[in-house]
């Protein structure tokens, strides 16, 4: 018996050393394979026999290069740019990084000259894609028609007219008037002028302003809510409310953002007052006023694969959009230019929460928690409206969530609840039930914007 057993472990020791050799040659033999490949011109099984290597041996610099010299042969898929977008944002800093850095700059050189000058930097919404999908439009455009006995007859053809310009710059998002607010996808009301910030003659107001409802990671609608009236208390012009929506209507595609250029629809002081008697610098032709950049933009924005749409992400194909942080950087950069967008934003609005409240966003975003808890304080101070406080409340808890403290998450998610005990502060007062429970940190939540 004790022959035998010596006998078995011995066979036994001799299948492990064998495997050890084994396993320690495999990713050589991948290798060498994949390299002949890679000669041969066929970069597919170059990628696929480099990859194998790589699985076992995730460090080795050589392996490492060729394999992003493979990929960078291949059709830049969606899978591909994502793929080489990680090495190049890795921590290796070797030749293969190095080399994906430089694809990954090529790709977004070429991206720029097929679509032409854009500014899509500036269309996430904190690090987030918004946009529809376009296999369900026509979009349904609800104009309310509370009060309109009391505005211009222009206040209903003007913003009919906003979105047929859209339609016919864009020549691929389309529109059909609904006559029910609950079956459409953008929503257009009036509302009561807010309060001015007045230093003599000059006045910093904003006439409108547009924000996403999403529940469920879907976005349900587009809200724009025009004032109705501009900073002396006179009803705006008709081109003024053309302008005025048809900027709007850029937000509600999708561009949350602002150009940096005067020459673009979307610039930000297109929506601001910065004199007394005159609500723009300037009035273009119908045709002129969306720029070429508004243009690229916004069919660039539409070919890159969004984070939050109309539909489930599982039903695009994404195989041939863009990986959206080859164009915008990684999250921590997309992070970076939604606070300077807030900023700007509380420059020009400095007596509205909602800059303030997208500042607040960004700075936890970039892990600067007693900076947004500020910005979030100086929101509910600005906040006169029960949807601005409650999202104030909602948005602290959520944030003392994310950092691990469901007690604190508790005490402003009940603040929340007081003023609107809704479907959100339901859902999220049970993940805070959960955290206690269970003491582990929560997973991410959608932070709610104004």
């Amino acid at each position: 018996m004790r022959k035998r057993w010596i006998l078995s472990f011995s066979v036994l020791a001799i299948f492990i050393f064998f495997g050890i050799v084994g396993y320690i040659s495999l990713p050589n033999y991948f290798f060498k394979v994949g390299m002949s490949y890679y000669k041969k011109g066929n970069y597919q099984e170059a990628y696929n026999h480099i990859k194998k290597s790589l699985l076992i041996d995730s460090n080795n610099t050589e392996f490492r290069y060729y394999y992003v010299l493979s990929l960078a042969k291949l059709k830049p898929s969606y899978d591909v740019q994502k793929e080489m977008f990680e090495f190049a944002n890795d921590d290796k800093k070797d030749s293969a990084h190095l080399t994906a850095g430089i694809q990954v700059n090529l790709w977004r050189n070429n991206l720029i000259q097929l679509y032409g000058a854009n500014y899509i930097d500036k269309a996430p919404l904190n690090s987030d894609i918004i946009r529809w999908n376009p296999k369900t439009f026509p979009l349904k455009v609800y104009i309310s028609s509370k009060g309109t006995n009391t505005y211009p007859e222009y206040y209903s053809t003007e913003v009919v007219r906003a979105f047929s310009q859209w339609t016919a710059s864009s020549g691929f998002v389309s529109f059909k008037i609904a006559d029910k607010e609950a079956n459409s996808q953008i929503v257009v009301h009036y509302k009561n002028s807010p309060a001015t910030s007045c230093e003599g003659a000059n006045c910093k107001y904003i006439v409108a302003h547009t924000d996403p409802v999403i529940k469920g990671g879907l976005l349900k609608k587009m809200i724009i809510t025009i004032y109705d009236r501009d900073a002396n208390g006179s009803f705006f012009s008709d081109k003024e409310l053309y302008s005025t929506v048809l900027h709007e209507i850029g937000h509600a595609l999708g561009i949350m953002g602002h150009s940096y250029s005067t020459d673009d629809l979307m610039y930000m002081s297109n929506q601001v007052n910065s004199d007394s008697n005159r609500l723009f610098i300037k009035h273009r032709s119908a045709f002129q006023y969306i720029s070429l950049k508004d243009i690229s933009t916004l069919k660039l924005l539409y070919n890159i694969v969004p984070t939050i749409s109309n539909t489930h992400i599982s039903e695009f194909n994404t195989k041939n959009l863009i990986y959206a942080p080859i164009m915008l950087g990684t999250a921590k950069e997309m992070s970076s230019q939604h606070l300077k967008e807030a900023q700007a934003y509380v420059e020009q609005a400095p007596n509205l929460p909602a800059g303030y409240i997208d500042m607040a966003i960004a700075y936890d975003e970039l892990g600067q928690f007693d900076k947004a808890l500020d910005a979030f304080q100086k929101a509910y101070n600005l906040a006169k409206e029960n949807n601005d406080k409650f999202i104030v409340m909602y948005n602290i808890s959520v944030m003392y969530l994310n950092n691990n403290k469901p007690e604190s998450a508790l005490n402003y998610a009940k603040q929340a609840q007081k003023i609107d005990d809704n479907e959100d502060i339901q859902e999220l007062l049970g993940n805070i039930d959960h955290a206690l429970n269970t003491k582990t940190k929560p997973f991410w939540m959608n932070k709610k914007t104004k």
